[in-house]
């Protein structure tokens, strides 16, 4: 693979999240998957890609999730949880500080990212001259992840939530991991912009997405081979899915 600039790049982990359907009252990125914390396996494949910073976004127990973090992953707190977008914006006075060229976001759930692919987002980001790459995957008939729509030359159009696709979106198999590459003074500066109007009244990356796309801005995608790096853990049998695929398909 060609060398990319990742040293130039900060990553930002969500791990906020109480994970209610886990029924538990542990935070669910300190969960174990094989015998590691959810968040520390992420904040891992950050770390092997060579990326210069890493901050985690905490919130529910925090106290707790920052005790456990590797050595040198930053923190800050989102003291109430009002989304993904929101997330980032409480971030983003700490992302600044160093003024990366590049801002990753990841989900601090979905523990077997490779750094290989981490890589393969920037450099997509890059060649193609986009302002966001998005890591998408191949979902199951049926499936009730964001819906990925792309154009004529392969860039992303929009992405269409389940319950507000056509029945042709509906078709579309290739579904939103929630990872994302970003060039980070565009992302940084549109965070301003993302409104909360929907019925849960919360700030989504997927509409810094959407307001990309319409100021004229390049969205990219890139199709993971593996189901498994762009799951999250939702539930305790995701969770279990997870570890038997970890124990057949060591992770990278």
């Amino acid at each position: 693979m060609t060398e990319v600039p990742v040293e130039k790049a900060v990553a930002v982990i969500l791990a906020a999240g109480k994970g209610v359907r886990m029924a538990s009252d542990l935070p669910k990125v300190l969960h174990p998957l094989g015998g590691r914390p959810l968040v520390n396996w992420v904040a891992g494949a950050v770390a092997k890609a060579g990326i210069g910073r890493t901050i985690a976004v905490t919130g529910y127990c925090a106290d707790q999730v920052e005790a456990v973090l590797p050595n040198g992953v930053e923190s800050v707190r989102q003291e109430k949880q009002l989304g993904t977008g929101h997330a980032l914006l409480c971030a983003r006075e700490s992302v600044r500080r160093t003024s990366p060229d590049y801002l990753f976001v990841l989900c601090g759930d979905a523990p077997l990212i490779r750094a290989s692919t981490l890589q393969s987002l920037l450099e997509t980001l890059i060649a193609d001259g986009a302002s966001a790459v998005i890591l998408t995957f191949n979902a199951e008939e049926g499936h009730r992840y964001g819906r990925i729509v792309r154009g004529a030359d392969g860039g992303v159009l929009r992405i269409v939530e389940h319950k507000d696709a056509t029945p042709d979106e509906l078709s579309i198999l290739e579904a939103n991991s929630g990872t994302y590459a970003f060039k980070a003074d565009i992302a940084l500066d549109l965070l301003d912009s993302i409104k909360n109007e929907n019925k849960q009244g919360e700030y989504y990356l997927t509409d810094l997405i959407e307001l990309m796309i319409a100021s004229g801005q390049r969205v990219s995608a890139t199709v993971t081979e593996s189901v498994l790096e762009a799951s999250g853990v939702n539930t305790p049998d995701q969770l279990q899915r997870l570890e038997t695929a970890l124990l057949s398909e060591p992770k990278e």
